[in-house]
């Protein structure tokens, strides 16, 4: 039986996502960005909202039988939106995997937690965290510069690294772990740990094919998940659906996924 496995996002955070489910299960992998309404940090609930829903329709109608949320923004405001209007598709944030990941990590149990606006304000990495460790603390910052520059490609690594470090200031030095709060900030990975060589940096992608594999587990839906046993064997294909387009998509997608044509719709 075939069972898809769909991902959405704001634009090109969710492709890091897209890469490491494809390199894990065999399934067909379909993600889709939507680009057109990037960057979800500032904007309204009820717009998130409605842009979280209308993704996961989209990859529904593509037939998408587990649909992950990748954009944490979306994870935070409509998940539970998501599950109760979608009960006949399983769905998954990147939030839970994220968390617990950096629990597990974490020495001293200060765990700083960057994110957009609107998944800072929403507290949920805080509530995950405590949740699994009631002694642990956690110091939270917005970053709402960040996925706009990356969107846009921008380079310039002093200017960058001014910003980072102005963000993270009045607590970087008091962590040891350091989660990303958004799909897109692991593009910034390299900057932040030269920055700070101490910290133990979590990049919700890449805690994301254990996540599915014990959401799965779970949800007893197990036996449809398809492991690949190698990259060169790997049966499975993804598809990328985008509703706009820019050169900073382009040239990610092409890094990575060498050779696959993306769709517009």
């Amino acid at each position: 039986m075939s069972f898809p496995i769909g991902i959405f996002d704001s634009g090109v955070g969710g492709l890091s996502v897209a890469r490491v489910l494809f390199d894990s299960f065999d399934n067909e992998i379909i993600y889709f960005a939507d680009s057109v309404h990037l960057p979800y940090g500032n904007k309204s609930e009820k717009n998130i909202l409605r842009y979280s829903l209308g993704n996961t329709r989209f990859l529904k109608e593509k037939g998408a039988k587990l649909v992950v949320v990748a954009c944490n923004t979306s994870a935070a405001i409509a998940l539970d939106s998501i599950r109760k209007n979608f009960p006949d598709r399983h769905v998954l944030g990147v939030v839970e995997p994220g968390a617990a990941k950096a629990i597990a990590q974490s020495v001293n149990k200060k765990i700083g937690v960057i994110g957009t606006v609107r998944t800072i304000e929403s507290r949920i990495y805080v509530n995950e965290l405590k949740r699994l460790n009631s002694d642990v603390k956690v110091f939270q910052k917005a970053c709402p510069l960040l996925v706009p520059l990356i969107e846009e490609g921008f380079e310039n690594e002093e200017i960058i690294d001014s910003i980072i470090n102005e963000y993270l200031k009045n607590f970087v030095h008091s962590i040891d772990t350091l989660l990303l709060g958004c799909t897109h900030y692991p593009l910034l990975t390299r900057r932040i740990a030269k920055l700070y060589s101490w910290l133990k940096i979590i990049d919700s992608a890449e805690v994301m094919a254990s996540g599915v594999s014990k959401f799965a587990e779970s949800q007893s839906f197990s036996a449809h998940l398809k492991f690949t046993e190698s990259r060169k064997k790997r049966l499975g294909q993804i598809k990328i659906y985008t509703n706009d387009v820019n050169e900073v998509f382009e040239r990610l997608c092409k890094h990575f996924f060498p050779g696959i044509r993306f769709n517009l719709v």
